[in-house]
C-alpha cells in the first residue's frame, strides 16, 4: 500500500506531500492543475524512463520519494537483494538532473532501476487513459487473457521449446547450399590446408631465419673485422706478447714493493683474456662459411612465409590458426551429410516438443477464457451493460511459421453490446465509453490475479456519464475494499465515492505558477463535488446536487 508520496521540483510541483490511506483514494482539479503530474511522479519513482523535461524550469534536478508498506512476499524479494525493510516499510527515491542522470535509492541504499522497476511490479498497476485505446489491438487481447490465466509455467515451457526450435532451424538453414558450391569450397580449402602443412612452418623461424641472413649478407666486413682483431693481439703487431713483456716488468717491481702485487694480479687477468679471446677470435675466423646457395634458400623462405602471412594472416600463430578453423570447416564439408542427417533428427524432436508445449499452452488458454468470459460479462453487468456478450475468440496461425513467441495462436476478443446484435471485433462496435467500462471490467478480473496491492486508475471516465459513470464509481469502491485504490476523475460520481478526496490546484504567486495538493474535509468535499458538477458558478442548487449524492454514496457504502 501506498503510504505517502513527496515530489520536489517536477514541473508546476515545486514541493508536494501527500499522504494516502487503505480504500478509494480520489484526485480532482481542473483541467492543467498537474493531476497528471502526480501520474508522471509516480511513474518516475517506480523505475519508468522519464524526461528531464519534467524537472520545475529553472531547477538543476527533481526528486521523488515514497513509503510503501509491503507484504512479506516483496519484503523477502528485497532481503535477498540487500534491501532489508523494517516492519514492512519500504522507501524509494529517485532523482533526476538536468544533464539526464538518474539516482536511485531502496530503503537509503544505492540501486538500479533494473531491480526498482521489478519491485513496482508487485506493489502498483497503473492504468492510464491510452490503455482504453489499447483495447483495439488485438496483439493486446493474448497478453491480458495470459495475465488473467497466470499460466507462466506453461508459458515458460512453450518459449524454452519455441528458442530452442528456432536454434536448429536456424543451424540446418546453413546447409541449404548446392553441390557445386560445396565441391568449390572443399577444394578450395583442401589447397589452402596442404599449402600451409607443407610450408612446415616452424615457431620463431622467421626471426631465425632473419638473424642468419643479416648475418651472411654482411660475411665480409665481419671476416674482415674479426681478422684484423686477431692480428693485432696475436699478429705481427703482437699486443699479446709486448702485454707479455709487460706483466713480467710489473712482477720484477713488485718484489721490491708489494703494493704493486695488485696491479700484476690485474695484469696478469688481462694478459690470459687475450690470450682466450685471440683464440676465440682464431676459431671464429677459421670455422666461418659463406655459402651463396644457403643465403639463396634463406631468401626463398622467407619469401614463403611472407606470402602465407599476406593471405592468411599477419604472423606464423594467425597462419596456424587460420589452418585450425580451415580444417574445421572441411570437417564439416566432409560429414555434411552425416551432421545434416543428425540435425534433422534433432529438429524432429524439437518440433514435437515445441508442439506439446503450445497445445498444452493452449489448452490453460481456452479453460482461462472461458472464465474469463463469465467474469467480465458480470462485471459489465454490473457496470451497466447487462446484456453484454463478451466472447475470447481463438485462431490458429496460418502462415508458413505456424509459431510464434506466444504460441500457434491469435486472440481477439469479441463483443455484443446491445440484443440482437452479432458478435463483433471491439474496435467496429464499442463506444469510448463502453471502451472504459470494458477495460475496468477486464482490470477487475485480472486484478485477481495480480500481485499489486496498489491500483491506480488514470482518467479512465473517457466517454462516461449518467448511470454509467455511477456504476463504474460502485466498482471501483468494490475493488477498493481488497485494495487500495487510486483515481484521478472528472466524474462527481466517482468523487462521492471516495473515501479520501484530494484536490489538486494550480496558483499564481509571486509570478511563479505553483500546485498544491489539499485533503478535503466533507465540507470542501461538498464545495469540490458542485464544482465538478456546476462547473464556475457554484449555486444553491449544485450545492445541494453534491451533499445528496454523497449521502447516497454514503448509504450504499454502508450496505455494502
Amino acid at each position: 500500500m501506498l503510504v505517502s508520496l513527496t515530489i520536489h521540483q517536477i514541473a508546476v510541483i515545486q514541493s508536494v506531500q501527500i499522504e494516502f490511506d487503505k480504500g478509494l483514494n480520489i484526485l480532482t482539479g481542473e483541467t492543467g492543475a498537474g493531476k497528471s503530474i502526480i501520474i508522471d511522479a509516480l511513474n518516475m519513482i517506480l523505475g519508468n524512463r522519464v524526461s528531464k523535461n519534467l524537472i520545475r524550469t529553472g531547477e538543476e534536478s527533481a526528486s521523488v520519494s515514497a513509503i510503501f508498506m509491503v507484504q512479506e512476499k516483496v519484503q523477502d524479494y528485497l532481503s535477498e537483494n540487500g534491501f532489508p525493510c523494517e516492519e514492512g516499510e519500504l522507501m524509494l527515491y529517485r532523482e533526476i538532473n538536468i544533464s539526464g542522470k538518474s539516482t536511485i535509492r531502496i530503503n537509503g541504499k544505492l540501486a538500479t532501476a533494473s531491480i526498482l522497476r521489478e519491485i513496482a511490479d508487485s506493489l502498483v498497476n497503473i492504468h492510464g487513459q491510452h490503455d482504453n485505446q489499447s483495447l483495439m489491438n488485438p496483439e493486446k487481447h493474448l497478453h491480458i487473457l495470459d495475465e488473467f490465466c497466470n499460466n507462466e509455467k506453461e508459458l515458460y515451457d512453450y518459449r524454452q521449446a519455441y528458442h530452442r526450435y528456432r536454434q536448429i532451424e536456424k543451424e540446418l538453414s546453413k546447409f541449404h547450399i548446392d553441390e557445386e558450391e560445396k565441391i568449390r569450397r572443399q577444394r578450395m580449402l583442401e589447397f589452402e590446408i596442404q599449402e600451409i602443412e607443407a610450408a612446415d612452418l616452424k615457431a620463431n623461424e622467421e626471426e631465425e631465419l632473419t638473424e642468419k641472413r643479416n648475418i651472411l649478407s654482411n660475411a665480409q666486413n665481419i671476416l674482415k673485422n674479426v681478422s684484423r682483431a686477431y692480428e693485432l693481439l696475436y699478429g705481427s703487431a703482437n699486443a699479446y706478447e709486448d702485454m707479455g713483456d709487460a706483466v713480467k716488468c710489473i712482477e720484477q717491481a713488485s718484489r721490491y714493493d708489494t703494493s704493486l702485487n695488485q696491479i700484476k694480479d690485474s695484469a696478469y687477468d688481462v694478459y690470459y683474456n687475450m690470450e682466450s679471446v685471440a683464440e676465440s677470435l682464431r676459431h671464429y675466423r677459421d670455422g666461418f662459411e659463406y655459402d651463396e646457395a644457403e643465403v639463396n634458400e634463406i631468401e626463398a623462405r622467407l619469401s614463403l612465409i611472407n606470402d602465407l602471412k599476406r593471405r592468411y594472416g599477419g604472423s606464423l600463430a594467425y597462419i596456424q590458426e587460420y589452418l585450425m578453423k580451415a580444417k574445421e570447416e572441411l570437417s564439416g564439408i566432409l560429414h555434411l551429410d552425416e551432421k545434416l542427417s543428425e540435425l534433422k533428427v534433432l529438429y524432429s524432436q524439437a518440433e514435437k516438443k515445441l508442439q506439446n508445449t503450445a497445445e498444452i499452452l493452449t489448452e490453460s488458454r481456452k479453460k482461462a477464457a472461458v472464465k474469463l468470459e463469465q467474469q467480465i460479462m458480470s462485471e459489465l453487468s454490473e457496470l451497466n451493460m447487462p446484456n453484454t456478450k463478451f466472447h475470447v475468440s481463438f485462431s490458429m496461425i496460418e502462415d508458413t511459421k505456424k509459431f510464434t513467441e506466444y504460441g500457434q495462436e491469435k486472440i481477439e476478443f469479441l463483443l455484443s453490446a446491445n440484443v440482437g446484435q452479432n458478435m463483433d471485433k471491439l474496435s467496429k462496435i464499442a463506444s469510448g465509453g463502453e471502451l472504459s467500462r470494458i477495460m475496468l471490467a477486464i482490470k477487475s478480473a485480472v486484478f485477481e490475479q495480480d500481485g499489486a496491492e496498489t491500483l491506480i486508475f488514470d482518467e479512465i471516465d473517457t466517454g462516461v456519464s449518467g448511470r454509467a459513470a455511477q456504476k463504474i464509481a460502485e466498482k471501483l469502491y468494490k475493488v477498493s475494499k481488497n485494495r487500495q485504490v487510486l483515481c484521478v476523475t472528472h466524474l462527481p460520481q466517482i468523487a462521492a465515492m471516495a473515501d479520501h478526496h484530494y484536490l489538486i490546484e494550480k496558483n499564481v504567486v509571486a509570478d511563479e505558477t505553483l500546485t498544491t495538493v489539499s485533503h478535503l474535509n466533507e465540507a470542501e468535499k461538498v464545495q469540490e463535488i458542485a464544482r465538478i458538477i456546476g462547473g464556475v458558478k457554484i449555486t444553491d442548487s449544485t450545492l445541494e446536487n453534491a451533499g445528496e449524492m454523497l449521502a447516497l454514496s454514503r448509504m450504499y457504502k454502508r450496505e455494502k
